[in-house]
Parts: C-alpha cells; sequence; structure tokens
C-alpha cells in the first residue's frame, strides 16, 4: 500500500487526494521519474525575486523563486529546497518557511520578512543536503513604519487612542490592540486615531501598526473593560474570548434585534467536552433559550467531529509518529509495476476509523491517462460504466492533476509510474455503519502517510 487516499467510493494511491462520490476512494504515490536523486547532482539558478527592496519589518513583495535542475540540465520536480538567511537574521530577518519543494517546472518558492532595522540580508538558497551547490540572494530594507507615542495610556472601550509615529500608512493602516484589529478613524503618515474596541483583556496591552505587511514596534496600553451596549450592524459579527464575557458583553433588546450566538473553541479538543453556558435580561434567565433552568450544556458527550474529522485527525496524529521512522530510512525505489489496462494489483484499503483494520483488495485497472490510472474493485466491476470512468478520468488528467500540483506541489511517485493510481473499492464505504451516516457523515476521503513508507 503506496500512499493511499480514501474517498467516500474510491481508493485513489498518490500523494495527493481527490474526493469523489459513489464508491469509496484511497490513492497511493505516483507521477515523475526525477523525484528521489540525490541533492548532490541538483543545481539552483535564480529565476526572479534577488536583490529587490522593501520596509523593515515587511515582507518582500515578490517571492525568491529559483529553478532547480539535475545533471542533465533537465527541471526537477518534488526536488526540496532549503532556504537559510546566512546575513541579517540578528535583525529579525527570516523565511516563512524555510522549506520548499520544486513545482512540476523545477520551481520553488521562498517567502522573506526583513527584520525590524535597515540594512542587508543574505538568503542562502539550496538543494537539501548539498549547501555547496546553492546560490545567494540579497535583499536590502529600508526605514519601516514606526510608532513613537500611545495616548492616553488608560483605555477602556469606545475610547479613541491617539497613535503617533513615522510612516504609519494613514487610514489603510490596521491597528492592533491586544488581539483585536481595529481600522483608524482618521490619520495621515504621523498620526492615527483609532476607536478602542469592545471586550479587549483586561490589563497591560501591546499595540502595533500594519501598513502594508510591516508591522511597528510595540506601544502599551492599560486596557479597563466596562460593560455598555455592544453595537453591531445587521449582519455583522464579532469574535469575543470567554474571559471577557461576563465583564463586557450586553446586547442591546430594541424592537425586532435578534441575535445567533455561537459557543465555540478555539481549537478542537481531542474528546468531547461538555461546557455551560448562560445568558439572562435584566437577571431573569432566558428559560425559552436554554431550558428551565436557564443554562443546558451546550455540548452533550455527542462526538464533536464528523466521521470524516475524525478519520483526518487519526491519519495526522499518526503521520507524526511514523515520521522520524521515515527520516530514519534510506530511500528506496520500488519496483514499477506493469501499467496495462486490464491488468491486476492488490490493495490495502483501511476499514476502520481508529486505523485498526485493513482490508486486502484486488482491483482490474479499467482506465489509463497522461496522470492517471483507475483500478476498480473486482467485487464491483458493475458500479461504474467505462464512458463514466473515462470522464472521470479526463478530469483529473485536464483539470484536477494541474490544480492539485499546482497548489500543493508534485506527487512523491515512489512507484515510478508517472501516474496516481486511483482504486475504486465499496470497502471504504463500511468505515461509517450506514446508521450512523445521518448524525456523524460519511467519509469523503483520506490519505495515509504510512503509503511514503516504500517497506509498507
Amino acid at each position: 500500500m503506496r500512499n493511499r487516499l480514501s474517498v467516500n467510493g474510491l481508493v485513489i494511491r498518490a500523494w495527493r487526494a481527490v474526493a469523489i462520490g459513489g464508491l469509496t476512494a484511497a490513492v497511493a504515490a505516483c507521477t515523475s521519474d526525477r523525484v528521489l536523486a540525490a541533492g548532490r547532482h541538483f543545481s539552483v539558478h535564480v529565476l526572479s525575486g534577488d536583490a529587490q527592496t522593501a520596509p523593515a519589518g515587511s515582507a518582500l513583495p515578490a517571492p525568491l523563486t529559483v529553478l532547480v535542475r539535475d545533471a542533465a540540465g533537465d527541471p526537477v520536480k518534488a526536488a526540496i529546497v532549503v532556504y537559510r538567511v546566512v546575513g541579517g537574521s540578528a535583525t529579525g530577518a527570516a523565511m516563512d518557511d524555510s522549506v520548499a519543494v520544486t513545482d512540476a517546472n523545477g520551481r520553488a518558492q521562498g517567502v522573506l520578512r526583513l527584520g525590524g532595522q535597515a540594512g542587508t540580508v543574505t538568503v542562502r538558497v539550496y538543494p537539501l543536503g548539498a549547501a555547496d551547490r546553492g546560490i545567494t540572494m540579497t535583499a536590502r530594507s529600508t526605514a519601516g513604519p514606526s510608532l513613537s507615542g500611545v495616548l492616553p495610556y488608560v483605555v477602556g472601550p469606545g475610547d479613541t487612542l491617539s497613535i503617533a509615529g513615522s510612516a504609519l500608512g494613514g487610514t489603510e493602516a490596521s491597528v492592533q490592540i491586544g488581539a483585536s484589529l481595529a481600522r483608524p478613524i482618521s490619520g495621515s503618515t504621523t498620526l492615527l486615531r483609532v476607536i478602542v474596541p469592545d471586550c479587549l483583556d483586561a490589563g497591560e496591552l501591546e499595540v502595533r501598526v500594519r501598513t502594508g505587511s510591516a508591522w511597528t514596534n510595540a506601544g502599551r496600553i492599560s486596557y479597563a473593560p466596562s460593560r455598555r451596549p455592544f453595537a453591531l450592524r445587521p449582519y455583522e459579527g464579532a469574535v469575543i474570548g470567554a474571559g471577557a464575557l461576563s465583564s463586557c458583553l450586553m446586547l442591546p433588546t430594541e424592537e425586532g434585534a435578534e441575535y445567533v450566538l455561537v459557543p465555540q473553541f478555539a481549537a478542537r479538543a481531542s474528546s468531547p467536552v461538555a461546557t455551560m453556558a448562560r445568558v439572562s435580561a435584566g437577571g431573569i434567565g432566558l428559560q425559552a433559550v436554554f431550558g428551565v433552568d436557564g443554562e443546558r450544556a451546550v455540548l452533550r458527550g455527542l462526538p464533536l467531529w464528523s466521521a470524516q474529522a475524525a478519520l483526518d485527525a487519526q491519519l495526522r496524529d499518526e503521520e507524526r509518529r511514523i515520521a522520524p521512522l521515515a527520516r530514519d530510512r534510506a530511500l528506496s525505489t520500488p519496483p514499477m509495476l506493469a501499467m496495462t489496462v486490464g491488468s491486476r494489483r492488490a490493495f490495502w484499503v483501511q476499514t476502520t476509523l481508529d486505523g485498526g483494520a485493513f482490508a486486502r483488495v484486488t482491483g482490474t485497472l479499467r482506465w489509463l491517462g497522461n496522470h492517471v490510472g483507475i483500478y476498480v474493485d473486482t467485487a464491483a466491476a458493475s458500479s461504474y460504466t467505462d464512458d463514466e470512468l473515462t470522464a472521470l478520468g479526463r478530469l483529473f488528467d485536464r483539470e484536477l492533476y494541474t490544480t492539485a500540483t499546482t497548489t500543493f506541489g508534485a506527487e512523491s511517485d515512489i512507484d515510478k509510474n508517472g501516474r496516481v493510481l486511483v482504486f475504486m473499492t465499496p470497502t471504504v464505504n463500511a468505515l461509517v455503519a450506514a446508521g450512523d451516516c445521518g448524525q456523524r457523515g460519511f467519509v469523503t476521503g483520506f490519505f495515509s502517510g504510512r503509503d511514503l513508507l516504500t517497506a509498507t
């Protein structure tokens, strides 16, 4: 089982997942014959983005784009490229991501964010494992926006805050107060005025200004929360931290006003959690909304996740556990298997949401295109007609493949057959019992990192 992604109605073999209704899918690795070659044989060439200039604290307007070629001079797809700041890091300059993967044309991109001081930044770009075969790119940071003062120091919701500095961007700037963003009500490049938002955390908060992609240094205020009618225009929303609710939120109740309150977590819990909510009007609990007691468990012991989300979480947790094993293994190339319409091969298909069981299922290759081969479970051969499979294959070849690889990068192609293998089988449908579909939904697709381990 190499790279298996399961979709409702089919099993697809590849590094990328394609969700298709009907049967169930799992996808495993394929495509490109220049993926795992040693970086020692690659060379890196500048395409664009070198010698840019931007304000300190901002991201460069264009990415640092390079081309990777092999020893024959051909572009290399799916090559790992390292971007390392070797000069200017002391000022805070850093890459948004220090590693990139080349696309189908051998191109890789990295975004450089400049530090807080003017000066020159130097970036070394090289193939993974071959730092001596890289190239150097530079950027220059000019004086960026800065903040010199914030008045008054003690503020509450609805107060006007004055912010002084240089290159502040006027009314197009954004002002961050604590965790909240606000737009200036007036301003210039040297002075901004902004209304302090409701429901911030009490105490001392940082104030920063963003103009373009550059941030100023931080000023500080002391926020004193107070309860006042929370002004929301029709269809406007606000996110309020749980710690600030009791001290700040009061909704106007003029005739005809309706509000939607959505209790939510900032991050998913690993298991169901019960929490309580209380809504009152003039001290009287809203029994019509939250029951006789004026409160109820908003989240009962029901699963927080759909079947799809639960499976995805299980697979991502598993990948974190097996990632060290993959890094420690020497790269190897599995034997290339024949790709002829009518040929058969076996696939391992996950059959439980917890990943504890697999079934060995045989499929027949029914359609073969430029980027995809579609296998159908021999036990469900009549589920799709040849015309339906042809339409599906052409859609993948002509549209989905380009969209996926352009957005997410080239597939791994550990099988070295130049194609994504799609296995369509009803086995994956059994991941969710028919009686549970109404409550938890069904699995529409998944990708398993186990399939990137060539020994599995």
